[in-house]
């Protein structure tokens, strides 16, 4: 075909040449598979939680005031860009005698509120899962009186200690692999239209009719080929 494809031409071409495009996708597949298990480290992620709550969240009658609440929710953002200092970093590198610099234990780290509430969770992601639940319990333990000293008023207190997480966070096999599925079938449908697409070549008495107002007035039949015309000793 010269220069465009029609629907029912594509997917006949597609169907034709059904094998190409297993064939490369499953290349595209297993390389993907090959080379997260291969070159890409596992992340392993661990998290510890903590309950902010305001100086001055329970009243004279003991009664919880829902003002103070919404005050400790808006203290967990606050709290977290404490908590991400280098005043508190460099405390934790400190006790754990961690060979890290206080930027690289910054981009180890994210500190996010629990469904809006007041509950503050730290995560920690290293490519050791012992390592990270033990920086996240140093950072538990140092960052509560870091954040009284500076702020001068509200408590942090420890919800959930963390545990060491087996399981990698990061990478994604699964999706990794998918997308090289995805990808070796994407490139195999390119090259099958492209290829045909600048295909000159005559294919036969239809692909004349099609691309020329012209009568066929004969046809050579392939010899020794029954399925073109020709015939069989």
């Amino acid at each position: 075909m010269q220069g465009s494809l029609d629907l029912i031409d594509l997917i006949r071409l597609l169907i034709k040449k059904f094998w190409i495009i297993v064939l490369v996708s499953a290349i595209g597949l297993l390389g993907a598979f090959g080379f997260t298990k291969l070159f890409i480290t596992p992340k392993y992620t661990s998290s510890v939680q903590l309950y902010v709550s305001n100086a001055k969240i329970i009243d004279t009658q003991d009664r919880i005031n829902y003002n103070d609440i919404t005050a400790s929710q808006k203290l967990v953002s606050t709290y977290g860009v404490i908590i991400r200092s280098n005043q508190v970093l460099s405390q934790v590198i400190a006790s754990e005698s961690l060979q890290y610099t206080t930027d690289r234990l910054k981009r180890m780290l994210s500190v996010r509120s629990v469904d809006g509430t007041e509950i503050m969770e730290i995560l920690v992601t290293t490519d050791n899962p012992q390592l990270s639940a033990k920086i996240a319990n140093a950072i538990a333990q140092i960052a509560p009186e870091s954040i009284k000293k500076i702020t001068k008023a509200g408590t942090v207190e420890v919800v959930d200690q963390a545990v060491p997480n087996l399981n990698p966070s990061s990478p994604n096999t699964m999706m990794n692999s998918l997308i090289g599925f995805l990808l070796g079938a994407f490139i195999a449908v390119l090259y099958i239209i492209l290829k045909d697409m600048m295909d000159t070549h005559i294919k036969g008495e239809d692909d004349i009719r099609k691309h020329y107002d012209i009568p066929v007035l004969g046809s050579i039949p392939v010899l020794g080929s029954q399925t073109k015309g020709g015939y069989s000793a």
